[in-house]
């Protein structure tokens, strides 16, 4: 029986106070942060006493709370040690490498299209539109999803951070974000850096408001996430397919520029200017914002 069926069946057993802590541990056994809490801190999370952790952990059958430690810790590693990230076959197959590659991100921008909850996307678009200020997180080999967003999502929005490792800096950041004023937007995919599980877990614990980009609700930022939004992988070698997650950062940007359209032409104008003053492209007599209908 595991520690989910053990809590599940005992659940008639438990006192109000013990059903609180049961609720806890139910609710946080997909947060990694839980292998790091001993007893005390878990009565001090759930406003109850030492005595009362110690009671729900005999009436679960372990002998102390050493023992309980090391089923939830069972728990992780059955649970992530098992996890595989879907590969395609097909190795045999004669059709060329570009057809091959191609369909295959062709396929997955289709089902993360399917997957996509119009009134969630539309809530992340006011939360970008709205909040002042935008952490952009994603740590090697992600960060060039951060780079991509903060580039395009920078000509029609102030006050954007990107976050791409975890150091005092990072840590400063963190410590110091407003909840009521920062949005973060976390991208993780397999196989999901430490490093940025560290932040989202930071972040969560100064309880602010969080986007997760991902491949899968089993992913290990999804606990950790007010959104989700999820692209499907699937690998023909460990080279991530990331099509959609493009095409979604992308309808992100649009629909911001789409709130306040006159706005956001100011803003292009503003954008085309700057380049044109520092010589940027090569291509300088074009000007997107008198060619946008």
């Amino acid at each position: 029986m595991d520690l989910i069926e053990k809590i599940k069946n005992n659940s008639e057993k438990l006192s109000g106070k013990q059903a609180v802590v049961g609720k806890f541990i139910l609710d946080n056994l997909n947060n990694i942060s839980i292998l790091n809490m001993n007893l005390s801190m878990i009565a001090r999370e759930n406003c109850v006493s030492e005595a009362t952790v110690t009671r729900f952990v005999h009436i679960l059958g372990f002998r102390n709370f050493a023992d309980f430690q090391l089923a939830i810790q069972e728990y992780f590693k059955g649970r992530y040690a098992s996890r595989t990230f879907p590969i395609e076959p097909g190795n045999n197959s004669t059709d060329s490498i570009c057809s091959r590659v191609f369909n295959l991100e062709i396929r997955l921008m289709e089902e993360a299209l399917d997957r996509i909850d119009q009134d969630t996307f539309e809530k992340v678009v006011n939360l970008i539109t709205t909040t002042k200020y935008i952490f952009l997180v994603a740590c090697s080999p992600n960060d060039y999803l951060v780079n991509y967003m903060h580039t395009f999502l920078g000509v029609y929005k102030d006050n954007l951070l990107s976050i791409t490792k975890l150091d005092f800096v990072t840590q400063n950041i963190i410590a110091s974000a407003r909840k009521s004023e920062t949005l973060a937007l976390v991208f993780s995919y397999p196989r999901y850096p430490i490093s940025t599980q560290k932040i989202i877990e930071g972040l969560r614990a100064k309880r602010v408001t969080t986007v997760g980009f991902t491949d899968s609700e089993l992913s290990p930022i999804a606990p950790f996430c007010d959104y989700l939004m999820i692209t499907p992988h699937k690998y023909f070698i460990v080279t991530d397919p990331m099509a959609s997650v493009m095409a979604l950062i992308h309808s992100l940007i649009f629909a911001v520029y789409k709130k306040d359209v006159e706005g956001g032409k100011t803003r292009l104008h503003r954008y085309e200017a700057l380049n044109r003053d520092l010589c940027t492209f090569v291509t300088r007599d074009f000007n997107f914002a008198e060619e946008i209908r």
